[in-house]
């Protein structure tokens, strides 16, 4: 847990920098304001989570799967060679705010692969030759995730782009979208609208 504390300095005056009077009359209502705001500010939870990939292939013996292949249009690896051997990163790295009690909370997720070392011919940017140049990072998740207020049982809407899932034999994809995910009496529900394209 990530605890941090700030200081507030208020300083009002008031049209010369001399005149007592002016000062009593602007600080006053500066004091009560600030009073005020202290009992609004709640704390604010932290949690930066990471799954860092790095993997590595020196030998496969695959390459004998393709022999009696006629059909085969592209050109598989046929011998063992040199690339059989590589070394890839897959970084997915994701932080949430949220408020002590849970009920508003922000995600934002990035990932930077799969990158294997050397490869330059990536859709998105040779991210993985000298100096990592090329544009390679995308954005995973982001997206507000409340409580709906008022509403005892679990009622969560999360909007923006979110992990979507029917069940992962139909569809689960990140998507743009707004999702009501619920549970009322031992039954969970989700309600969506998402636009894929």
């Amino acid at each position: 847990m990530l605890t941090a504390s700030k200081t507030l300095k208020l300083q009002l005056r008031g049209g010369r920098e001399n005149d007592e009077e002016s000062q009593r009359i602007w600080s006053s209502p500066g004091i009560i304001m600030v009073v005020g705001l202290v009992g609004q500010v709640a704390a604010v939870d932290i949690a930066i989570h990471g799954d860092l990939n790095n993997r590595f292939n020196f030998y496969t013996n695959q390459s004998q799967m393709y022999k009696g292949a006629e059909t085969e249009k592209n050109s598989p690896v046929r011998h063992d060679d040199n690339n059989a051997v590589w070394g890839e990163i897959k970084y997915r790295l994701w932080a949430e705010l949220s408020t002590e009690d849970g009920k508003i909370k922000g995600v934002y997720a990035i990932e930077l692969g799969a990158l294997r070392f050397g490869q330059s011919d990536y859709p998105k940017g040779d991210g993985a030759i000298y100096s990592g140049d090329g544009v390679n990072i995308e954005t995973r998740w982001a997206y507000t995730d409340f409580q709906l207020p008022f509403v005892d049982s679990k009622a969560r809407v999360q909007i923006g782009l979110i992990p979507f899932c029917v069940n992962h034999y139909v569809w689960e994809e990140t998507v743009m979208g707004v999702q009501l995910i619920g549970s009322v009496s031992g039954f969970d529900y989700k309600v969506a609208w998402d636009r894929g394209f």
